[in-house]
């Protein structure tokens, strides 16, 4: 992924289905968030989840339950923006 060859220091994982069914992340968002933060030894609070339901009773809203930094977008063109923009912050550090 080009993500991981820009920012090496970070763990960066699509989604293009449900965690639910993805075995590597578990049987629920919770569970894959605490999954990926032992995995990766990152904290839930040091991750970053970038997601179009970010809401109560949204599909993505487990994430800001879970205690991760959520940033909520509106489409692919928004998070391709919002993490360009994550990236040109890093450069600048």
């Amino acid at each position: 992924m080009i993500l991981d060859k820009l920012i090496p220091e970070f763990s960066v994982r699509l989604a293009a289905r449900p965690p639910s069914m993805s075995p590597s992340m578990g049987s629920t968002k919770p569970t894959g968030f605490e999954n990926s933060a032992t995995s990766s030894a990152l904290p839930l609070p040091e991750m970053i989840f970038i997601g179009d339901a970010v809401f109560p009773g949204g599909n993505d809203y487990p994430a800001e339950e879970a205690g991760v930094f959520s940033i909520e977008v509106k489409d692919p063109h928004e998070t391709k923006r919002v993490i360009e923009a994550i990236i040109a912050c890093l450069e600048v550090s």
